[in-house]
């Protein structure tokens, strides 16, 4: 499992373009709270937003992702659940000293 906090989640945008295969889920009106709801869902793998009338629409199958439709104001959210590799995060400390003359 992927520590959230350590690692957040990230969002591949494609705008004016959805998928075919999705559930609609009128429990989430925003993009934000539709992007929240896919996050929490471990089967989740993308949400296309409409725009026009604020519907989120969630797609768990990667295989349904390739064909992709215009559609104006409805934007497609790829999530992206791993952390880039190589890449750490420590604390550092700096120490400054001043010499009197």
């Amino acid at each position: 499992m992927i520590d959230v906090a350590a690692c957040p989640v990230q969002w591949t945008e494609r705008r004016d373009t959805h998928s075919q295969f999705a559930e609609r889920n009128d429990a989430y009106r925003t993009l934000s709270s539709c992007q929240d709801y896919c996050a929490g869902q471990p089967d989740c793998v993308a949400v296309d937003f409409d725009f026009n009338d604020n519907s989120c629409w969630v797609h768990r199958n990667q295989d349904n992702l390739v064909d992709d439709f215009y559609r104006e104001n409805t934007h497609q959210y790829r999530i992206d659940r791993e952390c880039a590799t190589g890449t750490t995060t420590t604390a550092s400390t700096t120490t400054s000293s001043t010499t009197g003359l």
